[in-house]
């Protein structure tokens, strides 16, 4: 079952104490379930990328060691960033997944339209998004 969540307003406008290269248990709060890993990359964006001037919340990813992380808890429409060989890190949105592949559309600042859904291996995941509304951030 998926809920759909609400933004908090503790979060809207204002930056987390999180740094990259941060060590930190991520919890699902719906579940309980908990993953150890590293913040790897942060963004102060538009909630809503369309309306610039609107409010603003961090955007966290989050590199898990334990790879099962991201099995357990990527879906379709999951915001991920993809490591290739050879390639520098991009963000990308999950349309489709599966144990042994997955599709994905390059995210180019929010934009999504006309793109070509590329494949990838779970392997070439590099970190996902963890919204604070779903998930409870803990430093290590």
């Amino acid at each position: 079952m998926i809920s759909i969540l609400k933004m908090d307003k503790r979060f809207l406008n204002v930056r987390s104490e999180f740094v990259v290269g941060d060590i930190v248990n991520v919890t699902r709060n719906e579940t309980g379930q908990q993953f150890q890993g590293v913040i790897s990359f942060l963004e102060m964006a538009p909630i809503n990328r369309a309306i610039k001037d609107g409010d603003h919340t961090e955007y966290i990813y989050v590199k898990f060691e334990d790879r099962s992380a991201y099995s357990t808890w990527l879906s379709r429409g999951s915001a991920i960033m993809i490591q290739r060989k050879y390639k520098s890190v991009q963000k990308y949105v999950i349309c489709k997944l599966n144990g042994e592949y997955m599709t994905a559309i390059h995210d180019a600042g929010g934009y999504l339209m006309n793109v070509q859904e590329d494949e990838f291996s779970p392997n070439d995941i590099d970190s996902m998004l963890i919204w604070r509304v779903a998930y409870t951030i803990d430093k290590i």
